[in-house]
């Protein structure tokens, strides 16, 4: 039986994220939260006659159905960051926090992320979405702080092994944060165009040193039996700059 807090129903290509204590309304009809409960894993509804699949789901369908305030930082991005600046264990500072997506990603590794959101708006979607976090329990290790990150004293917090930034004039919060930044830690940076990578270099090479600047398209195929061909757009999401603090 299907028994976690969320559950994914799959009706064709559409894929929809609830609540374990409602009713679904899918594109084949609406099913009561009894049938899906009583359903297995993978089980069809029976009730419908279109073919509608429920699933458990899972933390990073969790995260992927969000409620949006800000643009969430997608999975694709979040996952290559992590593994390459080695995230497990670490004291993340997350600012711009937006949607929660990022702090929310970075959580299922590191010790605590600390992520800083003046925006109260935001900051009322993003715990929102972490209460639906900690139902599966996970997010406990995150912090809201609804304050710019510039606010940052000496002693508020332990040394950040990690910084990520995703905000307008990310260079001068970078320099603001700098001593409040363990020895060799890894400072990431997430911009919309490619032109805020140059002064970005300008401010930071005394007191960063560059690692690499990238981006990561994606582009979804459309597969059936019979036909295999490419989605007509290519997802690009950010440019993505990587340093590491200079003593």
């Amino acid at each position: 039986m299907v028994t976690p807090p969320y559950y994914l129903v799959q009706a064709g290509w559409e894929s929809k994220l609830y609540w374990q204590h409602q009713d679904v309304d899918t594109p084949h009809g609406r099913v009561k939260k009894e049938e899906i409960q009583q359903a297995e894993n993978g089980g069809i509804i029976k009730s419908l006659e279109r073919e509608t699949i429920v699933y458990e789901a899972t933390v990073s369908d969790v995260i992927r159905h969000f409620q949006r305030g800000a643009q969430l930082v997608t999975l694709k991005d979040a996952a290559y960051i992590a593994y390459r600046t080695g995230m497990k264990d670490g004291i993340i500072l997350d600012a711009g926090t937006g949607s929660g997506g990022s702090a929310a990603a970075y959580s299922l590794l590191a010790k605590h992320v600390y992520t800083f959101e003046p925006r109260e708006a935001h900051a009322r979607i993003a715990e929102k979405n972490f209460q639906k976090l900690r139902r599966l329990g996970y997010g406990e290790n995150i912090t809201l702080i609804q304050k710019p990150v510039e606010a940052i004293r000496e002693g508020d917090f332990p040394r950040f092994t990690h910084a990520f930034l995703d905000l307008p004039e990310a260079g001068g919060k970078a320099l603001s944060i700098h001593p409040h930044l363990a020895p060799g830690a890894w400072m990431i940076i997430y911009t919309p165009h490619v032109t805020q990578q140059n002064p970005l270099h300008e401010e930071l090479r005394g007191y960063y040193q560059h690692v690499e600047t990238f981006e990561l398209p994606k582009r979804s195929w459309q597969v059936t039996t019979r036909k295999a061909r490419p989605e007509k757009t290519v997802l690009h999401t950010a440019f993505i700059s990587i340093w590491l603090k200079k003593s």
